[in-house]
């Protein structure tokens, strides 16, 4: 038996509380045919020489997974309902100002919202992160449906692409990548959630510092 036959062997043996999400995923994808053994081997040494990159994300920028199979992957193991963006809405929910940058960093996207709840698309809704931090900006619960990461991307730029302000633009560009790490959720949630001018002005406060 293979070592990538090995790992799927006691994944499917041991209780589900003690296999880790990637190996769940991994296990999904080779019982349906989507993934190959030698594959999956040659993420996992890839992966040791960068143990912080998503495993899941790896396997899709290697081009060994399709983001469509990703999605199904995830929407199944996670058992979270999946969602093509043909079936979103027009436009997003109108009073949600979340920063662009945001959405396109960590492709999600808003796609409805009622009193209780704000519902989201994501590609990745196995990282935590970005949706404490939507949850924290817009000060509510949110819902995900996961979503294939080609066509959030599209959507984001069907919803804000030719709305964005002159003033939005400049903050996009200036704005340098959040740090990640368990103690900058807070600045995050007010990189999501900023207005366009407020975030200028803290951003040109503290380049002249």
């Amino acid at each position: 038996m293979t070592e990538a036959e090995l790992a799927v062997a006691d994944a499917l043996s041991a209780p589900l509380d003690e296999v880790s999400l990637e190996d769940r995923i991994a296990t999904f994808l080779i019982a349906r045919g989507r993934l190959k053994e030698a594959d999956l081997l040659r993420a996992r040494r890839l992966q040791e020489e960068s143990p912080n990159a998503d495993f899941i994300s790896l396997m899709v920028r290697l081009g060994l997974v399709s983001e469509r199979d990703a999605a199904e992957a995830l929407s199944e193991v996670l058992q979270m309902p999946l969602l093509s963006a043909r079936d979103c809405p027009d436009a997003p929910p109108a009073n949600v100002q979340l920063s662009i940058r945001f959405l396109k960093q960590y492709h999600v996207v808003p796609i409805g919202e009622d009193e209780q709840e704000l519902h989201l698309l994501v590609a990745e809704p196995q990282d935590h992160y970005p949706l404490d931090a939507v949850r924290l900006a817009v000060g509510k619960p949110v819902t995900v449906r996961v979503g294939i990461r080609s066509e959030i991307d599209d959507l984001i730029e069907r919803y804000y692409g030719s709305g964005r302000s002159a003033m939005g633009t400049i903050v996009e560009n200036l704005s340098e990548d959040a740090t990640r790490s368990e103690d900058d959720v807070e600045h995050l949630r007010d990189l999501a959630s900023e207005a366009p001018v407020i975030r200028l002005v803290n951003l040109v406060i503290q380049r002249a510092v």
